[in-house]
């Protein structure tokens, strides 16, 4: 869901990506595996499997205390949770950093291995730009009218992010009001 430009390599047409990659913050593994960068894919995975990993210690630990209130009449607390709550609270934050810098990785490797912008195509050429992907040219400078077209086009892009990053926030506090107006329901 983030911003598409076009690239070239021996008039061979791929898509690259700029900025917050939603589809990595919520899909994760699976983006690099329908790239086709299977090494990537891996990296992904692995850190998926680590995420299980912690979130069914976390789960286990929870279900203790839970199972300690419930059938003992006692809040008994586990030391043991607070490490796989440190560790889900460190791996949001590395899916957020993961989220915000693999378009950028998956870019710079692109141009690494030869890609170019596509002859006139202005819209990728402004995004790569603003997005301080590629730098301007002398003649781009000299040039107000071209540049005031780029700062168009950045400026819709750029809105286009902040209405998907508002639709994102809206979906995630639906889904925690529904969730807990749920577990209220269920309580009653």
């Amino acid at each position: 869901m983030s911003i598409k430009v076009r690239l070239e390599n021996d008039s061979y047409l791929e898509n690259a990506y700029v900025g917050f990659s939603w589809t990595i913050f919520f899909f994760g593994f699976w983006v690099p595996l329908f790239r086709k960068k299977f090494k990537d894919f891996t990296y992904f995975f692995m850190f998926f499997i680590c995420k299980i990993l912690v979130l069914v210690v976390y789960t286990k630990e929870l279900y203790k205390i839970i199972y300690t209130a419930v059938r003992e009449g006692r809040l008994e607390v586990s030391y043991y949770i607070i490490v796989p709550f440190i560790l889900i609270m460190a791996i949001y934050q590395i899916d957020i950093f993961l989220a915000y810098a693999y378009n950028k990785y998956f870019t710079t490797k692109m141009f690494e291995k030869g890609f170019y912008l596509v002859e006139k195509d202005e819209y990728s050429a402004a995004i790569l730009k603003d997005y301080t992907y590629l730098p301007y040219t002398e003649e781009e400078f000299n040039d107000e009218e071209l540049l005031k077209r780029y700062e168009q086009h950045a400026k819709r892009a750029r809105k286009a992010e902040r209405k998907k990053l508002i639709i994102a926030i809206s979906l995630i506090l639906a889904y925690y009001v529904l969730v807990i107006g749920l577990s209220l329901i269920a309580r009653q």
